[in-house]
């Protein structure tokens, strides 16, 4: 699971349906094979904004320590699986009733 984890994943959908860009645009997430990354998201003003994370996975967890910038010293846990077309699902919720879906890019 750790392997299908590692690349660049941007948002594409929520548990709705719905795209998930709006004026502030789209999140993304590169995972390194190293169990470093990078998230990607706009701020309040329209510019695009990298916080650097270390990560894990267990068999249903990934846990997000985030390393600097305006997340730092904080961990997140998203549980996560895969939807039918290989996108990557995260949620807070352990039943991921809603979730943001992200598509591999590369």
């Amino acid at each position: 699971m750790y392997e299908q984890m590692v690349g660049h994943w941007v948002s594409d959908y929520e548990y709705d349906g719905y795209r998930t860009y709006d004026c502030w645009g789209e999140s993304e997430y590169s995972f390194h094979a190293n169990g470093t990354g990078e998230y990607y998201y706009y701020d309040e003003w329209g510019y695009r904004v990298s916080d650097f994370f270390r990560w894990d996975v267990t068999r249903s967890n990934i846990r997000i320590t985030f390393d600097n910038s305006n997340y730092y010293g904080s961990t997140l846990y998203f549980y996560y699986e895969w939807d039918r077309d290989g996108d990557l699902l995260l949620s807070t919720d352990y039943n991921l009733r809603e979730y943001i879906a992200y598509r591999y890019t590369r």
